[in-house]
């Protein structure tokens, strides 16, 4: 500044000028390359996998919690710069739920969580997939357990399960299961109630009371964008599983896993009911205090520091 510029008089105000913030949406936005969609049909019906990578590189299979589809529940992990090694090391196969896509019509049936498991298998099956490396969370890790017990056809070389529930349905889960389904049935809009559940059972309350943007992007998604109809028939699914405990025999189960889950969620007690379950030597879990069950997009850098560890232990070197 010269010493004219100093000693000049102050200039009024004269207008300011204003600028809408860009609103945070869920396509993935870091640069990285948009996803193929692929319609595959098996005998359940059509499932719509969404191909992000090289399919010439290893594959990483991902299964979405329910309420959300692979955008809402992965974008968050996978935009993170952390993310940036495994995206040039893997090929991400999406799965997207059957209408559990934004804004997707209503569907006339749906499978039960074993169909879901052979969907995801035939998935598999007709990419080719030389094995695969699961991410489940929530009701997707459900999944993807059950596709690994039931003798799959493409081997599953190792899973992370994120917050996932692998018990039969519990009391305090039918008595929300039940209202939430007598709250939708008909709805054209997921009821103001059932969303807002489903946010105190996504997050925890640093996330809550902080991250209030983070928190209206998921109910605007909850609100606007599900197909409320579709959201009740794979949640009555669910809550018809049966329990995957019993079939987990640590003498034969030979898959790997990594379990994570918060220290806040509504399910903390279900996950580490779970962990004596598995042999020891091919299980790990890690507990993130602060998190609910969207851990990964809550600290995705904790959690991809722990994956990448993970796979390293597989031989998956980056």
């Amino acid at each position: 500044m010269s010493a004219t510029d100093f000693w000049a008089e102050p200039q009024d105000l004269v207008s300011i000028a204003t600028e809408s913030p860009k609103a945070k949406t869920l396509e993935f936005d870091d640069g990285f390359e948009a996803c193929e969609k692929v319609s595959v049909a098996t005998k359940h019906g059509n499932m719509d996998v969404y191909i992000q990578g090289d399919r010439a590189l290893k594959p990483i299979v991902t299964v979405h919690e329910i309420g959300l589809n692979y955008k809402s529940c992965f974008k968050g992990l996978l935009s993170h710069s952390a993310a940036d090694p495994f995206k040039k090391k893997f090929c991400f196969y999406h799965i997207n739920l059957p209408g559990q896509g934004a804004n997707d019509a209503t569907l006339s049936s749906f499978p039960s969580m074993d169909g879901l498991a052979e969907m995801v298998d035939e998935v598999a099956v007709h990419f080719k997939l030389p094995g695969y490396v699961g991410v489940g969370a929530g009701a997707g890790a459900n999944v993807l357990l059950r596709v690994a017990l039931n003798n799959p056809s493409i081997k599953i070389t190792g899973l992370l399960l994120i917050s996932p529930i692998l018990q039969s349905q519990w009391w305090g889960e039918w008595v929300f299961d039940k209202i939430a389904r007598m709250q939708t049935n008909n709805a054209a809009k997921m009821p103001s109630f059932v969303v807002e559940q489903y946010l105190k059972t996504y997050f925890g309350t640093k996330t809550l009371e902080h991250n209030l943007d983070l928190v209206q992007l998921f109910r605007r998604h909850l609100a606007d964008e599900l197909n409320p109809q579709n959201f009740r028939q794979l949640q009555a699914a669910y809550a018809a599983r049966t329990d995957l405990l019993a079939k987990v025999k640590p003498d034969s189960f030979d898959v790997p896993v990594l379990m994570m889950y918060g220290g806040q969620s509504t399910n903390m007690q279900w996950c580490q009911d779970s962990i004596e379950r598995f042999p020891k030597d091919r299980f790990s879990n890690i507990k993130i205090w602060e998190c609910g069950d969207m851990l990964h997009e809550e600290e995705p850098d904790e959690v991809l520091v722990a994956f990448r560890l993970f796979l390293q232990g597989l031989g998956l070197i980056f």
